[in-house]
């Protein structure tokens, strides 16, 4: 007897929308809505808590490289234009990590099967690689010293660790059979 698919969605919109849609649509969108809190520090929310992240994570874990990719590619660029944040240096940035980030992901969950430990550690992954990126390319990119760019991950980003922890356990949980990439 075959598994139901992860996130199936059967009653409200049957064959239109899964959950798993609904669940990548709504994290997608949740970084728009930190656009809103004001910034009491030096450090905007969004660098804290990382939401920018989380709907690349759940489509990596489930193996869909092409929600994971285009969600990588198009979401600080559509921030940029709708939000007016980020600005195009750090939304460049930020692009080029979360594509780096959804790599890493999707290797470590090919290697190793969907762990809760898999998006913390591919952010931690991703910012060497991100640093050198601030190094070649300064001019096109948010100017970011480089160790202080490695230093920030670690100090001001704990509590979006933990938040892409608590995703990858949820989401290596509900994780079935691998699903086709899309």
């Amino acid at each position: 007897m075959k598994s139901p698919t992860p996130f199936a969605r059967t009653a409200a919109f049957p064959g239109v929308i899964s959950d798993f849609q609904l669940a990548v649509a709504g994290l997608a969108l949740l970084p728009f809505v930190f656009h809103f809190f004001p910034v009491s520090t030096e450090t905007p929310i969004g660098a804290r808590l990382l939401p920018i992240f989380y709907a690349p994570l759940l489509a990596a874990i489930y193996f869909r490289m092409g929600i994971a990719v285009a969600l990588a590619g198009l979401v600080p660029w559509v921030s940029h234009m709708l939000m007016g944040h980020p600005e195009p240096g750090m939304a460049g940035l930020l692009m080029a990590e979360l594509l780096l980030f959804v790599l890493f992901v999707l290797m470590l969950v090919s290697l190793l099967g969907a762990r809760w430990w898999m998006g913390p550690a591919a952010y931690l992954l991703t910012k060497p690689f991100s640093g050198v990126l601030l190094v070649l390319l300064p001019d096109l990119l948010v100017p970011i010293p480089y160790m202080a760019h490695l230093t920030g991950t670690v100090t001001r980003s704990w509590p979006g660790l933990i938040a892409l922890a608590i995703i990858g356990w949820l989401g290596s949980r509900q994780r079935g059979t691998p699903a086709a990439s899309v």
